[in-house]
Protein backbone atom coordinates (compact mmCIF):
# COMPACT_ATOMS: atom_id res chain seq x y z
CA UNK A 1 0.00 0.00 0.00
CA UNK A 2 1.39 3.48 -0.81
CA UNK A 3 2.73 5.82 1.67
CA UNK A 4 1.20 8.64 2.50
CA UNK A 5 3.18 12.20 2.75
CA UNK A 6 2.15 12.07 6.33
CA UNK A 7 3.86 8.53 6.90
CA UNK A 8 6.88 9.48 5.22
CA UNK A 9 7.29 12.40 7.00
CA UNK A 10 6.89 10.83 10.32
CA UNK A 11 8.90 8.18 8.99
CA UNK A 12 11.93 10.24 8.30
CA UNK A 13 11.48 12.31 11.67
CA UNK A 14 11.92 8.92 13.54
CA UNK A 15 14.52 8.04 11.48
CA UNK A 16 16.42 11.06 12.19
CA UNK A 17 15.73 10.99 15.92
CA UNK A 18 16.77 7.54 16.18
CA UNK A 19 20.35 8.97 14.22
CA UNK A 20 20.69 11.25 16.93
CA UNK A 21 20.13 9.24 20.26
CA UNK A 22 22.64 6.23 18.23
CA UNK A 23 25.06 8.98 17.12
CA UNK A 24 25.16 11.01 19.91
CA UNK A 25 23.97 9.12 22.94
CA UNK A 26 24.38 11.22 26.07
CA UNK A 27 25.73 14.69 25.62
CA UNK A 28 29.42 14.73 24.56
CA UNK A 29 32.03 16.74 26.31
CA UNK A 30 33.36 19.14 23.61
CA UNK A 31 36.68 18.93 24.44
CA UNK A 32 37.00 15.02 24.88
CA UNK A 33 37.67 13.73 21.39
CA UNK A 34 34.84 10.73 20.52
CA UNK A 35 35.40 8.58 17.41
CA UNK A 36 31.37 8.54 16.80
CA UNK A 37 29.84 5.95 15.72
CA UNK A 38 30.55 3.11 12.55
CA UNK A 39 28.98 5.20 9.73
CA UNK A 40 30.99 8.22 10.57
CA UNK A 41 34.58 6.52 11.40
CA UNK A 42 34.01 5.08 8.18
CA UNK A 43 33.63 8.67 6.99
CA UNK A 44 37.07 9.75 8.81
CA UNK A 45 38.71 6.23 6.75
CA UNK A 46 37.79 7.82 3.68
CA UNK A 47 39.16 11.74 4.93
CA UNK A 48 41.90 10.43 5.86
CA UNK A 49 42.85 8.63 2.47
CA UNK A 50 42.06 11.94 0.99
CA UNK A 51 44.57 13.77 2.75
CA UNK A 52 47.47 11.31 2.43
CA UNK A 53 46.35 10.98 -1.33
CA UNK A 54 46.85 15.03 -1.34
CA UNK A 55 50.07 15.46 1.04
CA UNK A 56 52.63 16.31 -1.08
CA UNK A 57 50.41 19.46 -2.96
CA UNK A 58 47.81 20.05 -0.24
CA UNK A 59 47.27 24.01 0.68
CA UNK A 60 43.97 24.17 2.19
CA UNK A 61 42.51 21.93 4.81
CA UNK A 62 38.44 22.36 5.40
CA UNK A 63 37.35 21.05 8.97
CA UNK A 64 33.80 20.57 9.94
CA UNK A 65 30.43 19.15 10.00
CA UNK A 66 27.81 18.31 7.41
CA UNK A 67 27.81 21.78 6.02
CA UNK A 68 31.15 21.67 4.88
CA UNK A 69 31.56 18.15 4.43
CA UNK A 70 28.35 18.96 2.00
CA UNK A 71 31.09 20.97 -0.44
CA UNK A 72 31.55 16.85 -1.48
CA UNK A 73 28.54 16.29 -2.84
CA UNK A 74 25.61 19.11 -3.06
CA UNK A 75 28.89 21.92 -4.04
CA UNK A 76 30.73 19.41 -5.71
CA UNK A 77 30.78 21.64 -9.01
CA UNK A 78 31.75 24.66 -7.19
CA UNK A 79 34.31 22.76 -4.94
CA UNK A 80 35.90 21.28 -8.38
CA UNK A 81 36.02 24.23 -10.11
CA UNK A 82 37.21 27.24 -6.66
CA UNK A 83 38.81 24.80 -4.61
CA UNK A 84 40.66 21.88 -6.00
CA UNK A 85 43.08 24.36 -7.64
CA UNK A 86 44.02 25.76 -4.67
CA UNK A 87 44.76 22.02 -3.16
CA UNK A 88 42.20 21.93 -0.96
CA UNK A 89 41.00 18.39 1.00
CA UNK A 90 38.03 18.49 3.03
CA UNK A 91 37.68 16.59 5.98
CA UNK A 92 34.30 17.93 7.14
CA UNK A 93 31.78 14.73 8.07
CA UNK A 94 28.36 15.06 8.74
CA UNK A 95 27.26 14.68 12.12
CA UNK A 96 30.85 16.18 13.53
CA UNK A 97 30.84 17.76 17.02
CA UNK A 98 33.86 19.24 18.00
CA UNK A 99 34.49 16.28 20.11
CA UNK A 100 34.11 14.17 16.85
CA UNK A 101 37.26 16.61 14.65
CA UNK A 102 39.01 16.36 17.89
CA UNK A 103 39.26 12.65 17.73
CA UNK A 104 40.23 12.97 13.91
CA UNK A 105 43.08 15.25 14.87
CA UNK A 106 44.27 12.45 16.78
CA UNK A 107 43.83 9.55 14.28
CA UNK A 108 45.35 10.89 11.09
CA UNK A 109 43.29 13.41 9.56
CA UNK A 110 46.07 16.03 9.89
CA UNK A 111 49.28 13.49 10.27
CA UNK A 112 52.25 14.25 7.99
CA UNK A 113 50.66 17.48 6.19
CA UNK A 114 51.55 21.43 5.96
CA UNK A 115 48.54 23.34 4.69
CA UNK A 116 49.01 26.62 4.22
CA UNK A 117 45.36 27.38 5.04
CA UNK A 118 42.93 25.54 7.91
CA UNK A 119 39.37 26.72 7.44
CA UNK A 120 37.31 25.68 10.60
CA UNK A 121 33.76 25.81 10.75
CA UNK A 122 31.74 23.26 13.64
CA UNK A 123 29.29 24.01 16.85
CA UNK A 124 25.58 23.65 15.30
CA UNK A 125 25.65 19.89 16.21
CA UNK A 126 26.77 20.54 19.02
CA UNK A 127 23.40 22.71 19.80
CA UNK A 128 21.27 20.38 18.39
CA UNK A 129 23.02 16.76 19.46
CA UNK A 130 24.25 17.59 22.69
CA UNK A 131 21.49 20.46 24.02
CA UNK A 132 22.89 20.54 27.31
CA UNK A 133 26.32 22.00 26.23
CA UNK A 134 26.22 25.95 27.39
CA UNK A 135 27.13 28.58 24.79
CA UNK A 136 30.55 28.57 26.64
CA UNK A 137 31.04 24.89 26.25
CA UNK A 138 31.03 24.31 22.78
CA UNK A 139 33.16 27.95 22.45
CA UNK A 140 35.52 25.93 24.83
CA UNK A 141 35.11 22.67 22.56
CA UNK A 142 35.99 25.65 18.90
CA UNK A 143 39.04 26.96 21.26
CA UNK A 144 40.72 23.18 21.92
CA UNK A 145 40.01 22.25 18.14
CA UNK A 146 42.33 25.79 17.19
CA UNK A 147 44.51 24.88 19.87
CA UNK A 148 45.36 21.30 18.83
CA UNK A 149 45.67 22.13 15.21
CA UNK A 150 48.08 25.24 16.04
CA UNK A 151 50.22 22.67 17.99
CA UNK A 152 50.05 19.85 15.19
CA UNK A 153 50.25 22.09 12.41
CA UNK A 154 52.07 25.28 13.49
CA UNK A 155 52.94 26.96 10.07
CA UNK A 156 49.30 26.80 8.81
CA UNK A 157 46.81 29.86 8.85
CA UNK A 158 43.86 28.74 10.91
CA UNK A 159 39.93 30.62 9.41
CA UNK A 160 37.83 30.19 11.98
CA UNK A 161 34.32 30.74 10.64
CA UNK A 162 31.54 31.58 12.66
CA UNK A 163 29.14 28.76 13.66
CA UNK A 164 26.19 28.82 11.51
CA UNK A 165 22.33 29.06 12.28
CA UNK A 166 20.27 26.41 12.58
CA UNK A 167 16.63 28.26 12.86
CA UNK A 168 14.94 30.78 10.50
CA UNK A 169 13.61 32.78 13.47
CA UNK A 170 16.18 34.73 15.33
CA UNK A 171 14.84 34.40 18.48
CA UNK A 172 14.83 30.95 19.45
CA UNK A 173 16.91 29.42 21.95
CA UNK A 174 18.91 27.57 19.20
CA UNK A 175 19.93 31.00 17.51
CA UNK A 176 20.34 33.00 20.70
CA UNK A 177 22.69 30.09 21.78
CA UNK A 178 24.74 30.06 18.78
CA UNK A 179 24.67 33.78 18.53
CA UNK A 180 26.63 33.64 22.51
CA UNK A 181 29.10 30.75 20.74
CA UNK A 182 29.87 33.50 17.79
CA UNK A 183 30.71 35.99 20.51
CA UNK A 184 32.75 33.99 22.50
CA UNK A 185 35.03 32.85 19.21
CA UNK A 186 35.01 35.61 17.63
Amino acid sequence: RPMTAVRIIASAAGLWVLALNVFAGAALDPVEPDRGNDEWRMRHGERVADVRNDADKLQVLFIGDSITGGWRDIGKAVWEKEFVPLHAVNIGIAGSQTSHSLWQFENGAIDGIHPRVAVLMIGVNNVMASPTQSAGDVALGVSTMVAKLRAKLPDTKILLLGTFPKDRESDTPDRRKIDGINALIS
